[in-house]
Parts: structure tokens; sequence; C-alpha cells
């Protein structure tokens, strides 16, 4: 396996995910993470979470960091639900909120989304897909960072 300043960056479309974490946690299980953290990127995907929680549990000194990229495409996703599609607004939602992530305030925008998701004038589509942020931001906030 190829180690780029001490990177592995591994994925598979064609096997199942636990045996795919599986496998890592194999070519790293001898490794010290006692100095340094074993890091993983991942999407919001809840069930990755839980894998990675259960086939890394030996490894204490552990991070999980969040892929922003998939943040932004639901804050996206909920500024429609809110906004027109490509007007200003939206941009200006996306741009308020991802800056509230970025600075820390993770429970903050939590908060409004639960509110947002309470509220009776969206349809349950529209409802589903702002829950849907809030728990990808709940694993932010879960792991210490938010």
């Amino acid at each position: 396996m190829s180690d780029f300043l001490g990177m592995r960056p591994i994925a598979s479309l064609e096997k199942p995910k636990k045996l795919v974490m599986q496998e890592i946690h194999e070519t790293i299980k001898n490794e010290d993470f006692t100095k340094n953290p074993l890091l993983c990127v991942m999407d919001g995907a809840l069930i990755l979470w839980q894998l990675f929680e259960e086939v890394f549990a030996d490894i204490a000194n552990k991070i999980l960091i969040l892929d922003i990229i998939h943040v932004v495409e639901y804050i996206w996703k909920v500024a429609h639900v809110k906004h027109k599609e490509g007007s200003q607004k939206a941009k200006k939602y996306v741009y308020e909120k991802l800056l509230l992530i970025l600075q820390g305030n993770v429970s903050i925008y939590i908060k409004e989304l639960q509110e947002e998701r309470n509220n009776k004038k969206y349809s349950k589509k529209k409802k589903e897909t702002i829950s849907r942020l809030g728990r990808i931001l709940g694993l932010l906030f879960e792991s210490g960072k938010g």
C-alpha cells in the first residue's frame, strides 16, 4: 500500500464498508497511536461512523473528521428548502451557516435546524432534508469539534 506523507487513502465501491474498515485496521493494528492519533476523514453517513467506532474500538487515540464538502452539500439542500434555488438569499444562507460551523458554533446551527424542522409550513420531505443535515452536524458536534 502506498504511503504518502503518512496518509493511506482507502475506499471501495465493491467491498462492504465493514470489510474495508477491517482491512484498514489489519494494516495499522501494530502502529503506535499514543503520540499521533489515527485520523479518519469520512462523509456524514451514520453507518460509517458507527462502523469506525466498532472496528477501531481498540485504538483510543483517534480523531474522526467530517468531510466539509459533504456538509456543504446538505447546507445547500436546506438553503433550497428555505429560499429559491440560485437566489442571493440561498447563497447568503450557505455562506453564513458554513461560517458558523467553521467558527465552532455547530450546536447553534443544530438548534436552528431543530426549530426549522418543527416549523409546520414545511412538507414532510423538506423536514427530512432539514433533519438529515441536523444528524450529520450531530456527528461533528459529538466528535468534540462543535
